[in-house]
């Protein structure tokens, strides 16, 4: 799985050649790199990886601060999924609800979220009309998480 290379890394640098504290081994030097490669599994498992990881980043007294460091990008930088993605989510829920179309209701939309989070991300549009409003798109499959 997603955790398996990741674990048995963590394992082999606690203790490969004797163990942490003995010369040769690699926790220490290897513990910055662990923290980013959870940082990575926790986005690509999507939400609920995503809250979790939330909720240790500020866990100081649990996880070693490369972890804690690492983690916190998942407080205000979450990766946002792709814009096509987003856009296809908005046409379908447009078309489910009798509305129209991206190019029937909104005169534009930004290309890029305006911001993103565990469970959705936030598109600025302007309306037909001209009024310009905020579009909240949820994650592909997160109810599924």
């Amino acid at each position: 799985g997603v955790l398996g290379g990741w674990g048995v890394g963590v394992l082999r640098d606690k203790y490969e050649f004797g163990g942490i504290g003995a010369p040769g081994n690699k926790w220490d030097t290897n513990m910055p790199m662990r923290a980013k490669q959870i940082l990575n599994i926790c986005t690509r498992l999507g939400t609920t990886a995503i809250k979790i990881g939330q909720a240790l980043s500020i866990r100081g007294d649990i996880l070693p601060a490369p972890y804690v460091k690492e983690l916190s990008e998942l407080q205000d930088r979450v990766k946002p999924f792709s814009t096509k993605t987003a856009k296809n989510i908005i046409e379908e829920e447009l078309a489910a609800s009798g509305a129209g179309s991206i190019k029937t209701v909104f005169r534009t939309i930004t290309d890029e979220p305006v911001a993103a989070a565990s469970i959705g991300q936030v598109f600025k549009a302007e309306m037909n009309d001209g009024t310009v409003v905020a579009i909240k798109v949820q994650r592909p499959d997160v109810i599924k998480d």
